[in-house]
């Protein structure tokens, strides 16, 4: 029985790999997978890697100390770790193409809660009767009414879309 532990214990050697992954020039991860020889050979060509998956034979440590954003994949880069950090130009076109997105998504969302709320009576309102109430709001308890309405009413429009 101790035979067949050991025996077990010294067969069953399960080792992992580390590869970074890319899309484009894009790095996209650093993950260990395993090994190499079987996940990331072509299974029409033995020899030839995969492609969007490059070995890394000192591990994921090995890719430059920076936002894994501002990593890229040279392929011309024959020996050591083929991704680079990126120059300074090219982490601001990759910022402002994030800041782009970003503000877009703002953007449609806003126009959308906008939409929503200018055709919405489930509140119990209309945006015409928003204005007239403001406009006839002539002490703090009145004040104090309205905003309590309001804000009451766009706990609604907001559970109603989620």
């Amino acid at each position: 029985m101790r035979f067949l532990i050991v025996f077990l214990l010294l067969v069953s050697t399960v080792y992992a790999e580390d590869v970074g992954t890319y899309s484009g020039t894009v790095l996209t991860g650093c993950r260990s997978i395993g090994d190499t020889n079987v996940f990331l050979t072509n299974p029409d060509n033995y020899a030839t890697i995969k492609p969007g998956f490059v070995y890394l034979p000192d591990g994921c440590k090995s890719l430059p100390a920076v936002e894994q954003k501002y990593i890229k994949y040279d392929a011309s880069v024959i020996v050591g770790v083929p991704f680079v950090e990126m120059t300074t130009s090219e982490k601001a076109i990759v910022d402002a193409q994030l800041q782009a997105a970003q503000d877009a998504a703002i953007l449609t969302r806003r126009q959308q809660l906008g939409m929503v709320m200018a055709n919405s009576n489930t509140a119990d309102f209309s945006l015409t009767q928003i204005d007239n109430a403001i406009d006839n709001i002539n002490n703090l308890n009145e004040a104090k009414a309205f905003l309590k309405k309001l804000v009451r009413g766009m706990i609604k429009l907001t559970e109603g879309n989620q």
